[in-house]
């Protein structure tokens, strides 16, 4: 039996799933993976960032940011220099190809953003942003707990 609970789960499921597929279309076109316009976005406003600070900022491992860099440095989105001070640390900057990627990017994800909230009014937009911060700050006290 799915009581409403489970079934806002197994719907916030759905919208994830489906947010992402259409994410990696969007992205796509541009010749971006998932998570690459998140990268592109932050170098555009804080060229120079290491790769340490990039996997903090995304919340990954140093490995994924490692191959994301890797990928999107491939493909001159991005160039990866030894920092001056530390040759073991690596800067970032983006491309004019990247700065290209990220501009038809934007767009892309506006889309994506317009149609996830095309049914709704600014008002019950603003009503959504509250109850998902409050979700989400319902999960980080429970893993507090549970560090504690």
């Amino acid at each position: 039996m799915i009581d409403d609970s489970s079934s806002n789960i197994v719907l916030f499921r759905e919208l994830m799933k489906t947010h992402g597929q259409a994410m990696q279309r969007y992205l796509g076109e541009c010749g971006l993976y998932r998570g690459q316009h998140f990268v592109l976005f932050y170098l555009i406003d804080h060229p120079g960032t290491t790769q340490i600070e990039m996997a903090q900022l995304l919340g990954i491992t140093k490995a994924s940011i490692g191959a994301t860099i890797a990928r999107m440095e491939k493909n001159g989105l991005i160039l990866r220099t030894p920092d001056k001070k530390d040759a073991r640390c690596n800067r970032l900057f983006i491309t004019p190809l990247g700065e290209k990627a990220a501009a038809d990017c934007h767009l892309k994800v506006k889309i994506v953003h317009d149609a996830l909230f095309s049914k709704f009014s600014v008002d019950e937009e603003t009503m959504v942003k509250d109850v998902l911060e409050r979700m989400l700050l319902g999960l980080k006290e429970l893993e507090t707990k549970n560090n504690d």
